[in-house]
């Protein structure tokens, strides 16, 4: 069997050349500065996190055009050798993440000019000094379904959620020649153009709606009535005046989930969706357990975090679905009268800027961080008139479909790429 991709371009017809990672790379010091090392705004040199390779880095990063946090001024970076600063064609990989799938993960480092750039705590800095591969074709040939399948087994092996260098060294990359490598690099930067820009998009939506978000809950924007005249001052009420509590599945195990005659909301449906998604998953409840379901309309919260700014974030649940229950790191919340006030509009209200503030004020712990039910309950909200939280809700749902319609089109141009790259690789 030929050394040949499925997909190529019909001008190129001999086979790739295997080799070495540890071959082809040499490998440069980089240094263990965590976050509280960093700076966004200033400095002289900028640093590379494993975090943002994780989250926020393109595969091909211009360094140039891009936000990269700096290291603070007041480090001394003396120890740094010169070696060490990154060079157009660099790679950088992530040696380490809590998620497997994202364990040395890569990116290449173009448009450096005069910039200073280091690799920061937990990567690996890469530079083919032999000049194999050609700049822009080695970050595509790391992200590859081959190469990335190689590096998980690598790091499947070890004992924590990581991968070597000589384990990075070992794995074995298939190469084309110089102008094949340039043509795939120029195909996939243009693919990676198109997914930039429409990531823009997006980005500029969610930032208007948190701006649009900040102006609602500040009373700044107001809306009035057919008639043009304004609607009554919005009146104060603390949230166990609206609604009670209730608590999510209990006694249970990891025996009893994963099929069963009810289903539940996860955490991470309620942590990330303002208005949650239809998703859940089946869960055993017996005829004699006496546990809480959830009703169109409730209330979402977790109840806990690794980090208080993320404590007693809400969600509200807008289906109609029998035998349904809440996770147990959330609990719910259920509005006495529908016709006072909108849960739609305070879900929205309480993951507003202003509110989030006040609820992560309420956060309590160490190492995690947690709320309390009665504190939260203390809370003072202020709500308009059913008749403004209907037109507040009508315009924040509409950017909401808006929102989703860009975020779809992201998300068909990514499983594009990433069909691309199991057909042009080998």
């Amino acid at each position: 069997m030929k050394n040949v991709p499925n997909l190529r371009f019909k001008e190129f017809s001999d086979e790739w050349k295997q080799h070495a990672l540890g071959d082809i790379f040499d490998f440069y010091t980089t240094n263990s500065f965590s976050r509280d090392f960093l700076d966004n705004d200033k400095g002289r040199v900028k640093n590379i996190h494993y975090g943002d390779i994780h989250m926020k880095f393109p595969t091909l990063l211009d360094v140039k055009n891009t936000q990269i946090p700096y290291v603070k001024e007041a480090v001394d970076l003396s120890k740094i050798s010169i070696e060490s600063y990154c060079k157009n064609g660099d790679v950088v990989i992530a040696d380490a993440s809590e998620d497997y799938n994202d364990i040395g993960k890569a990116i290449e480092l173009k448009s450096i000019g005069e910039e200073k750039i280091i690799a920061g705590l937990h990567t690996i800095l890469a530079r083919d000094n032999k000049g194999i591969m050609v700049n822009g074709f080695k970050g595509y040939l790391m992200n590859s379904p081959s190469v990335r399948k190689q590096i998980k087994v690598y790091a499947a092996g070890a004992k924590v959620l990581g991968i070597s260098k000589a384990n990075i060294s070992k794995v074995k990359l298939l190469i084309p020649s110089g102008m094949e490598q340039e043509k795939i690099a120029t195909f996939f930067s243009l693919i990676d153009k198109k997914i930039e820009l429409q990531t823009e998009k997006v980005e500029e939506l969610k930032n208007y709606k948190k701006g649009l978000l900040q102006k609602i809950f500040s009373q700044e924007l107001r809306f009035k009535d057919e008639n043009g005249k304004k609607y009554p001052e919005w009146e104060e009420k603390t949230l166990q005046q609206i609604g009670f509590t209730y608590a999510g599945l209990s006694g249970k195990t990891k025996e009893d989930f994963g099929f069963g005659n009810g289903s539940f909301v996860t955490y991470i449906n309620v942590f990330r969706n303002t208005l949650a998604k239809r998703m859940i998953e089946q869960v055993n409840i017996s005829e004699q357990e006496n546990q809480n379901p959830v009703l169109k309309g409730d209330l979402l919260f977790t109840t806990s975090s690794e980090t208080p700014n993320e404590v007693g974030m809400v969600s509200c649940w807008d289906y109609e679905i029998k035998n349904l229950y809440l996770n147990s790191f959330c609990f719910g919340y259920r509005i006495y009268n529908h016709n006072s006030y909108s849960p739609i509009f305070l879900a929205y209200m309480l993951r507003s800027g202003e509110y989030r503030k006040k609820i992560s004020i309420l956060a309590q712990g160490s190492t995690r961080y947690n709320i309390s039910k009665t504190e939260l309950m203390k809370m003072k909200v202020q709500c308009p008139c059913m008749e403004e939280q209907q037109k507040i809700v009508a315009l924040l749902l509409n950017l909401e479909l808006k929102t989703e319609e860009e975020q779809n089109k992201l998300n068909e141009l990514l499983q594009y790429k990433k069909g691309l790259l199991q057909q042009m690789f080998i």
